[in-house]
């Protein structure tokens, strides 16, 4: 499967990108577990979402004061073989088969579930990495609901319908023309 994807960045990263390729995310939370993640063509247009992503995640929260002020988006080709797409009902099977899986390991081992929407993403995180791993796919596709406007983030605007498809990458140098790499955009944060 061919697909083209958007990444929005902080510039700073645009020369380690291009002449390296992608790092993974590994944090405990991402939404579709380990991975390079991209925008893509679905829900609506991924290199508006890419930029408006790399503007908000600019921002820390908790130190309020932006982490960087200029961003780049950067367009790759990626081409993977064995995609998991939970937007299908056949995805939402198998994410459903291997989440109740691990909720069997959880309860024999007692350990006790996360409850928050931001302990939840742990949650999700965790089955995707588990799924990754026992079918061996290369990229999670879902859409989601993401916060790309300021007035949502500010506002902490919620909601169930997704405004965006996403896409993760397990393995950005198998799956991502490293040639194909180009920057889309540049521009300031603020």
């Amino acid at each position: 499967m061919e697909l083209i994807g958007y990444h929005g960045t902080n510039a700073e990263n645009e020369d380690m990108i291009l002449s390296g390729n992608f790092r993974v995310s590994t944090k405990e939370d991402e939404w579709l577990g380990t991975g390079a993640y991209f925008f893509i063509d679905g829900v609506s247009d991924p290199e508006h979402n890419a930029s408006c992503w790399a503007k908000r995640h600019s921002y820390d929260k908790i130190r309020k004061r932006y982490k960087y002020t200029q961003f780049s988006v950067i367009k790759a080709n990626i081409s993977i073989n064995n995609p998991l797409n939970l937007d299908s009902i056949e995805g939402k099977k198998v994410f459903n088969y291997y989440r109740d899986e691990l909720i069997g390991i959880m309860k024999k081992n007692n350990i006790s579930s996360t409850k928050s929407f931001e302990k939840s993403l742990k949650n999700d995180c965790e089955v995707c990495n588990y799924i990754a791993k026992a079918i061996g796919c290369d990229a999670i596709i879902r859409s989601e609901y993401i916060k790309l406007d300021l007035w949502s983030r500010k506002n902490i605007y919620n909601s169930r319908i997704q405004n965006c498809t996403i896409i993760s990458i397990r393995e950005p140098l198998r799956s991502i023309d490293k040639n194909s790499l180009t920057v889309v955009q540049r521009g300031r944060v603020i």
